[in-house]
């Protein structure tokens, strides 16, 4: 049953931080502040945050930043696939997998409150759905499917 394998990415601000600045090194990037605290942020959040509230609340703390570098930043920890992207605002949260690129995830958003919950599909169910969107759309397709509903805590 898909429950078995539910998480909450953002459940794990250390493990998050952890995993992003070993993946940083790994690719030989610089470990900045900005950096950092666009991670820290991203970590600590029950819901997705889209750029521009990742500024809001960098500037609340005396973050020096711009939005276009914040764009970089998000862009940059994507590549690596450490976040995903979701939602029609372009809000971004963590994926907590060190093999995320080959899962092919189920993202449930609650339209009132904001809140994820990522699913990874079984094997059995996940082959054939690739599959059809392959044959459906391309090869080069997003490894997120999103489903908007209400989480039932709302």
């Amino acid at each position: 049953m898909l429950k078995e394998k539910e998480h909450k990415c953002s459940s794990s601000p250390d493990k998050f931080s952890t995993l992003c600045t070993a993946a940083m090194k790994a690719d030989g990037a610089r470990i900045t502040t900005p950096r950092l605290e666009v991670i820290k942020l991203l970590g600590q959040s029950l819901k997705p945050l889209s750029p521009q509230e990742i500024l809001d609340k960098l500037k609340k703390i005396s973050i020096a930043i711009d939005l276009a570098s914040i764009y970089r930043i998000l862009k940059y920890l994507e590549s690596l696939k450490l976040i995903h992207q979701i939602g029609q605002n372009g809000a971004y949260f963590p994926c907590l997998h060190s093999n995320c690129s080959n899962l092919l995830h189920l993202v449930i958003r609650c339209s009132k409150c904001d809140s994820v919950k990522e699913l990874h599909l079984p094997k059995s169910i996940q082959q054939p759905l690739e599959k059809f969107i392959e044959e459906k759309l391309s090869k080069d397709f997003s490894k997120v499917l999103t489903i908007e509903g209400d989480c039932g805590n709302c």
